[in-house]
């Protein structure tokens, strides 16, 4: 008998029809069209306007969505059907297009998918000493102070308070260059107008202002400093009535830094709203974003959050085999996007492996399951739409259900469902998933558990876009377990008593912090920043209350207007301090590239108790263990390496030297502290080339000139120096 995972979810049903046929359009992208096509009323479009992010009147709707294509695709036919083009990567490119075309595009040839953009969400003082930003800024142990000046923060974001003091420089002059806000799809490069006119991209959120304060935000106050206060500040409002996507602010932010001539960090602190996806980066938006990282190798670095799943049970992962073992589990209800009746899950295995889905009916109440409806194969390939009935409440739900033997993304089969489950109270629906013999990954929008126990695990979580390689990817640990929040009944700050103590103990990993791997077994997330709980900037123009729990404010100053503060935790806050922490990196060396700050961040990582050995043995919590910025900035430097650290030279051996060819072999012996930032310099001193070493390496350094080269290999406990010559 083989092996079932059965995953039960609130409703119970009856299939009344079903149909199967090869699709390019996401289930999403299906699901909205047949709405669309069904809604006859003003009312109920306007309603699919607002669920889908559809752009234009209710008599001329359009869809903005990503679209993966191959050699074959015609960019025209697209224009012909009345679409508009916008940003372009060598496979994905973004268009506008009228919803009563959707159809006929998809049936272009050479469109491999058309997806909607998915739902995506924000990732929600001790903070700088723990991160060592503070010997960074004051230059303690350095060649100089660093405060980003001369790089670029940009942020793609909710709720910018533009006239916020940590915005502006000492003089009180906008730090603010660009502005992009969908609202009116307005381009804004006027600092003086931005902060004194404009003053503020939305009132209905804060999360973007809490975030450019952690990465660049100056310290107007004394008690929260930014990490990079001399940066200059870009920012791009996410969403809106023109639906400005991720790629598209990431696009933005790099053009803009291009014209200025300068390196720049882009922040985003968000993530997929649902973990319904592959979690390999080939989704097409983390394509796009890949293909653009590829186009842009120097002085330009994508800084995401991790996410905050870390508490929620949203994964199960087993190998499905001949066994008779069984799995039972369900989904409790708790909505799907803007409609509060919907559940989804995403159900994939490895290549070439087959799985089936059965769908079956159950009574959370009695336990009653029934299994005996239809079963389908991974090889059916096609969509299954159709309405279910429940003897038990007499109600009809919708189930849309997605199942290929090879997505167009990945290669992998897949099933991809989404179920209504309108006011279910008894009704459960149940997924018997079966395999003679496949490795299965499952996700859900919510808790997955077994009757009794939980089955389902927090591993796997992280959302989209932190799952591909070109990112730095940014968990979350605790600097700061408590504050005083601001009180409104006298007006006077540190007034009540907030504890955070359930997150975790003081410099462990925040309780939030989604975990790792990649589904493809990449190492993420790559490294931890404090997260909970930071004070930043708050956005003044949003309504605040006195029971205000989720966005607490603790205080503000008398700067001219008033700039507000709170304390806010995710790792939406830890991802802006490793995006300052890249702003300095660039002041050193505006021609990093991605890999090279990788390589530096894993060679100085601090580990301790908490951590574990997390350097050297990749962690999906910790990444490879907490920030050290003073130890990164002195690294990059590469000067005095070897004042404070214990000489190691002799360890260090390179060969063939000198190297005829560009091709030489870094070995070191006999070592414990692994791994190892490397920096070449030239003989002027310049740095020519960044990677890291655990015990060897193979350099191609073909591309260098024939001349005289350092090597400087270390972290912060010990460091070696060698040359080395090239002659040709």
């Amino acid at each position: 008998m083989k092996k079932v995972i059965t995953l039960l979810i609130a409703s119970v049903l009856f299939f009344a029809n079903m149909a199967f046929a090869q699709n390019t359009l996401s289930l999403e992208t299906y699901k909205m069209l047949k709405e669309y096509n069904a809604a006859r009323e003003g009312q109920a479009k306007t309603k699919l306007k607002a669920q889908y992010n559809l752009l234009g009147k209710e008599d001329d709707m359009r869809a903005k969505v990503f679209i993966m294509f191959n050699d074959e695709f015609d960019k025209a036919e697209i224009m012909k059907l009345g679409g508009m083009l916008g940003i372009e990567t060598s496979t994905v490119l973004i268009a506008t297009i009228p919803v009563d075309s959707l159809k006929q595009v998809s049936n272009l040839k050479g469109i491999i998918r058309i997806e909607l953009p998915a739902g995506i969400k924000p990732a929600l003082d001790q903070a700088v000493p723990e991160a060592g930003v503070d010997a960074v800024q004051s230059g303690y142990g350095l060649k100089q102070p660093y405060t980003g000046k001369g790089v670029i923060v940009g942020i793609a974001d909710w709720g910018f308070d533009y006239t916020h003091a940590m915005f502006s420089d000492d003089n009180g002059n906008c730090r603010v260059k660009r502005v992009w806000i969908p609202r009116d799809d307005m381009l804004y490069a006027n600092p003086d107008y931005i902060k004194n006119t404009l003053q503020y991209s939305a009132s209905d959120n804060t999360h973007g202002s809490h975030c450019l304060g952690i990465a660049a935000g100056r310290n107007e106050t004394g008690i929260c400093p930014g990490v990079a206060p001399e940066a200059e500040l870009v920012t791009v409002e996410l969403g809106g009535e023109h639906n400005i996507t991720v790629p598209e602010a990431v696009q933005y932010m790099f053009d803009y830094a291009d014209s200025a001539g300068k390196p720049i960090a882009v922040n985003l602190s968000l993530g997929s709203v649902y973990q319904t996806e592959p979690h390999d980066g080939s989704n097409p938006k983390d394509v796009m974003l890949k293909e653009m990282m590829a186009k842009q190798p120097k002085g330009k670095s994508v800084i995401v959050a991790a996410g905050n799943d870390g508490t929620q049970n949203l994964h199960y992962f087993t190998l499905l085999n001949n066994s008779n073992s069984y799995v039972f589990s369900y989904f409790n209800p708790t909505g799907y996007g803007d409609q509060s009746d919907y559940n989804s899950g995403y159900i994939t295995a490895r290549s070439g492996e087959e799985f089936m889905v059965q769908v079956g009916i159950g009574s959370q109440y009695t336990g009653y399951v029934n299994t005996s409806t239809f079963v389908y194969s991974t090889k059916k390939n096609g969509f299954i739409d159709t309405n279910i009935y429940s003897p038990v409440t007499g109600r009809y739900y919708n189930i849309y259900m997605e199942i290929y033997a090879a997505s167009p993304l990945n290669g992998k089969p897949y099933c991809h469902f989404i179920v209504g489950n309108a006011n279910a109270e008894e009704d459960i629906i149940v997924f018997n998933v079966s395999a003679n013999n496949a490795l299965v990954h499952a996700w859900t929008t919510n808790d997955m558990q077994q009757v009794g126990k939980q089955i389902a695990d927090n591993k796997f979580t992280l959302t989209s876009p932190g799952d591909i390689e070109d990112v730095i990817t940014v968990a979350a640990h605790i600097s700061k377990t408590s504050f005083y929040k601001y009180n409104f009944s006298n007006g006077m700050p540190c007034g009540i008593y907030i504890s955070r103590e359930e997150i975790g103990t003081l410099g462990d990993r925040a309780n939030f912090s989604s975990v790792g791997t990649t589904a493809d077994g990449r190492n993420k997330p790559d490294i931890s920043a404090p997260g909970s709980t930071l004070v930043s900037a708050y956005n003044s123009f949003k309504p605040v209350t006195t029971d205000n729990d989720e966005e607490c404010i603790v205080g503000y100053s008398n700067a001219n207007p008033a700039s507000w503060y709170a304390a806010l935790e995710g790792t939406s806050m830890a991802c802006p301090m490793v995006t300052g922490v890249v702003a300095l990196m660039f002041q050193v060396n505006p021609n990093l590239t991605t890999n090279e700050i990788k390589d530096i961040l894993r060679a100085t990582a601090k580990n301790d108790m908490f951590t574990g050995n997390a350097r050297q043995n990749h962690s999906p919590y910790w990444g490879w263990g907490k920030i050290n910025a003073h130890a990164v900035i002195k690294s990059l430097e590469g000067s005095g390496i070897l004042d404070s650290r214990d000489d190691i030279s002799d360890r260090l051996s390179i060969y063939p030297n000198p190297a005829t060819d560009g091709n030489i072999t870094l070995k070191l012996k006999n070592i414990h502290n692994a791994p190892y930032a490397v920096q070449i310099y030239d003989a002027a001193g310049k740095l020519v080339f960044i990677t890291s070493i655990t015990d060897i390496c193979r350099l191609d350094l073909s591309h260098l000139p024939s001349g005289s080269y350092t090597t400087i290999a270390g972290n912060q406990l010990e460091a070696a120096t060698q040359q080395f010559v090239i002659m040709r």
